[in-house]
């Protein structure tokens, strides 16, 4: 497959989706000296559109990429597109979330308001919010218990547990509404990062294990995802100034369009097992 490869003065592979221009900020900590590759791919190399809005490995190695053309399956050579026409039972091709259980169950997040339950190539729809866009599918977290949360666009809530789906705004916890609203990220051994009030902590239970200070991006700007890499370094994605990986000395490494980036909106990001960053 052709790719656009680019280098970075980063420790490690990031591969992006999509093309926008937007110029890197100054005053953020300078690169590390290890080299990493910058990867494209888009509608060329066989992606419906070249906007990304949900991306997750599996457990069985697959990447799957929601898209408001299909949902798609990446084995890191081709891209099979799954759509309203060759999938029976998916309502919407318009994906916009994307998760995985203990089970191996994909739950599907789509613009009308629905998610899918994939399971052994079959499907089960739920309508957990109202109709339409508003009712989309913002997070989901499954908690130690197995019971899975699901929060939507228009502050509804819902748990499965036990095979059932169950819709209740009663049910609406600070941690489920955080962690929609990329202010709470979670983080290894029990721990989270705190995105708010213009500064950046983590914390571990009730204690505070580090001081960050205040943001590397502006303040009024939008985070839109957030994760962890594998040494348990923060990485946020932000809408229009790229992304700001925390390297292990404490300062902030701002990867844009100047350094290969397509786009400097971000969308969603994941790390994978190999410790590849997709964005």
């Amino acid at each position: 497959m052709p790719k656009k490869h680019r280098k970075l003065e980063f420790a490690w592979l990031l591969l992006c989706v999509g093309s926008f221009i937007f110029p890197a900020r100054a005053g953020v900590a300078g690169p590390s000296d290890s080299p990493v590759l910058v990867d494209v791919w888009s509608t060329k190399e066989g992606l419906p559109e070249n906007s990304v809005i949900s991306v997750i490995q599996t457990k069985d190695g697959y990447l799957w990429l929601g898209t408001l053309n299909g949902l798609v399956r990446f084995d890191g050579n081709h891209f099979t597109i799954f759509d309203e026409n060759n999938t029976p039972g998916l309502s919407s091709e318009r994906i916009v979330y994307l998760f995985e259980d203990s089970h191996t169950n994909l739950w599907i997040g789509t613009d009308n308001g629905t998610v899918a339950m994939a399971k052994d190539g079959r499907i089960t729809n739920f309508q957990i919010g109202g109709a339409g866009h508003e009712g989309r599918l913002l997070y989901a977290f499954e908690d130690l218990t197995g019971c899975i949360w699901f929060y939507t666009a228009d502050g509804r809530t819902s748990r499965y547990q036990d095979g059932k789906m169950s819709p209740d705004s009663s049910l609406i916890s600070k941690e489920l509404v955080l962690r929609a609203a990329k202010v709470w990220i979670p983080g290894q051994s029990n721990s989270f990062w705190s995105i708010q009030n213009g500064r950046v902590q983590k914390w571990r239970g009730n204690q505070r294990e580090r001081e960050l200070g205040v943001y590397p991006w502006r303040i009024n700007a939008i985070v839109t995802s957030a994760c962890e890499d594998s040494a348990g370094n923060l990485i946020v994605g932000t809408w229009g100034e790229g992304i700001f990986w925390l390297g292990a000395d404490g300062n902030w490494r701002h990867i844009s369009t100047e350094q290969g980036l397509s786009s400097a909106f971000v969308l969603s990001l994941c790390m994978d097992r190999e410790g590849n960053l997709w964005v």
